[in-house]
């Protein structure tokens, strides 16, 4: 355990969502009976299997590449793997809304116009 919080102070936060999005990776690569030794060697990551166990276990959010090793592995498509995790998410309450709103920026200053009246100084 003291491991896991030594790596997690290591690396920035990840979202409820991506770490939900990780497990369920996790899941689908064990029903498949895919290795992250064998994924990490598909995307040719030198870090090896630490590389996608990071992800799978929520340390670091899961990149495309890691997704597209799983698909290269298990002999399938990228898109499949994603539909197998949306389907193993579903009513585990993970959602994007969890992630912080995006900053809208400030409108810029109206600047007014210079007077133009034509009539100044006439009687009315």
């Amino acid at each position: 355990m003291r491991y896991v919080a030594a790596m997690a102070d290591k690396f920035p936060e990840v979202t409820p969502f991506s770490k939900e999005f990780g497990a369920a990776l996790g899941d689908v690569m064990e029903d498949r009976g895919v290795s992250q030794s064998a994924v990490a060697r598909a995307i040719e990551k030198k870090a090896g299997a630490s590389y996608v166990s990071e992800r799978v276990r929520g340390l670091r959010a899961v990149d495309t590449d890691v997704i597209a090793g799983v698909a290269m592995v298990a002999n399938t498509t990228p898109q499949a793997i994603v539909r197998e995790v949306l389907a193993k998410m579903r009513g585990t309450g993970a959602t994007v809304h969890e992630l912080p709103a995006p900053k809208k920026p400030s409108p810029a200053p109206v600047k007014k116009a210079a007077s133009t009246d034509r009539h100044k100084g006439r009687p009315g």
